[in-house]
């Protein structure tokens, strides 16, 4: 695949193509190639071309290669399926076939050569270039997220039942929530982030709640605030 040729649409020299739009077809295939090959090599994330009929890996940028432990010209030719954690390696050929109807994005975990096995998130599409498909698969590490989210948890879980602690969106849903939400509250964490927290905040409260939110949106610091959420039984803490 080294031949940028093999990426475009048009099989250049084909009777039907004008000598001058072959030429001109060409330097700008070479155009879009020189800009891959900048984008390429200047990303963190793994870049693979795997051919749709049989999940061969076509091409592949440096992160790639340095990222599953492999030089890039051994990833060539390879099956991208092995690049998969074998205990998710059956969702390889599920994911492969999602991209005929549409692009992609999820999570999963991928195996370095050595063997070692890393979270990631996979955006992949797929196109028909140089008449073959072919799957664009774009995956990102994202071992020092999961770390970070564990990390919060672990706050979240050593505060206990002292210290009501959330995450919460802009849109006005609790995203994440310690413990002591469900033992002051008496409702399951999963109650608490199905409706917008505004329900369960005092009538009287919410006028002042709201002054706060449009507070931190706008990037201003917020400390002393008090309001009062209402409990199972009804009352308001």
């Amino acid at each position: 695949m080294g031949d940028a040729r093999h990426f475009i649409p048009c099989r250049l020299g084909e009777p039907s193509v004008h000598p001058a739009a072959a030429d001109f077809l060409y330097m700008e295939t070479q155009e879009t190639s020189a800009r891959y090959q900048l984008l390429a090599h200047n990303v963190r994330d793994k870049i693979l071309f795997i051919r749709r009929r049989d999940g061969l890996i076509v091409k592949a940028n440096d992160a790639a290669a340095q990222g599953y432990g492999y030089r890039c010209d051994d990833l060539v030719g390879r099956s991208a399926a092995e690049l998969w954690d074998p205990a998710v390696a059956h969702d390889f050929a599920k994911t492969m076939e999602a991209t005929d109807e549409r692009p992609l994005f999820i999570e999963t975990r991928h195996r370095r050569m050595d063997g070692t096995t890393f979270p990631v998130e996979v955006s992949a599409q797929s196109a028909v270039l140089g008449g073959e498909s072919i799957v664009l698969a774009v995956t990102r590490d994202i071992s020092h997220r999961q770390e970070a989210t564990k990390d919060r948890d672990r706050f979240f879980d050593a505060l206990g039942r002292e210290v009501l602690m959330c995450i919460a969106s802009f849109d006005g849903y609790f995203l994440s929530l310690n413990p002591a939400w469900h033992t002051t509250l008496g409702y399951a964490q999963e109650e608490l982030q199905k409706k917008p927290f505004m329900d369960y905040v005092h009538p009287d409260d919410r006028e002042g709640t709201i002054a706060a939110m449009a507070s931190l949106s706008e990037g201003e610091g917020l400390s002393g605030f008090e309001n009062r959420y209402q409990c199972k039984d009804k009352s308001y803490k």
